[in-house]
């Protein structure tokens, strides 16, 4: 079975990605550490999935993001992508429209892998193990309730209708549950990772993976807050 990686990604911009971040270390911080964040993720899915096409879907829509991002994978060698834009509507809408597109471009039998730029050490050596026959869709938690990675095959893009269905004390992961068991999918939820939002979450994704796997991330940190007193 074909498979592809669907990710999403912001053009590091102040004021416009890692706004809490920013909050506490400063705007160009961020942006720098952002930008660092993607070097390693686009780094460690070259290593992991040189064969897997990337569908890549950015924001926001202007010729700066697409240029940013397309000289970041000439950057990483990654050389069999394609390019779109995210389009203007809420969250889990976008995500169901790119399965919708992957469906259209390829066919609805392609496994999709769909993730973020925001977690530098995603871990693609455990997502490139697992056997995508054990399951109809697979669910990588993270601690607050939603999910860092989520796969299945493309033409399954109604597993997104759970968010019109999500009951107000159900996290976002209990409610795609249902969504899936609703439909008589097969789920197999996955070990919980974490993306960076905040400080401490930068703090804990330092810890929990080596300056080989966090190259550019590592030495941002220690640029930039290594004297700093938090």
């Amino acid at each position: 079975m074909k498979q592809v990686f669907a990710v999403i990604g912001k053009r590091p911009v102040e004021g416009y990605s890692k706004t809490r971040l920013a909050a506490v270390v400063g705007q160009e911080e961020a942006y720098e550490l952002y930008n660092s964040f993607i070097d390693d993720f686009f780094s460690n899915f070259r290593k992991h999935t040189a064969k897997a096409p990337l569908f890549f879907y950015g924001a926001p829509a202007i010729s700066q993001t697409e240029d940013y991002f397309k000289q970041m994978f000439l950057k990483c060698q990654i050389l069999d992508f394609q390019f779109y834009f995210q389009k203007e509507k809420p969250f889990f809408e976008r995500l169901s429209d790119i399965f919708e597109d992957v469906r259209f471009r390829e066919d609805g039998e392609t496994f999709v892998h769909l993730t973020g730029t925001d977690i530098p050490d995603f871990p693609f050596s455990h997502i490139k193990k697992q056997n995508i026959e054990e399951a109809d869709v697979f669910i990588g938690p993270d601690k607050d309730g939603g999910f860092y990675y989520l796969g299945s095959k493309a033409k399954n893009d109604e597993i997104f209708g759970f968010i019109s269905e999500k009951k107000e004390d159900e996290s976002v992961v209990e409610a795609l549950i249902s969504r899936c068991r609703n439909l008589n999918l097969k789920v197999k939820v996955l070990n919980e990772w974490s993306d960076i939002d905040t400080k401490e979450d930068l703090e804990s994704t330092l810890l929990r993976s080596s300056k080989e796997v966090l190259p550019s991330t590592s030495e941002c940190y220690s640029r930039l807050f290594e004297d700093k007193d938090w």
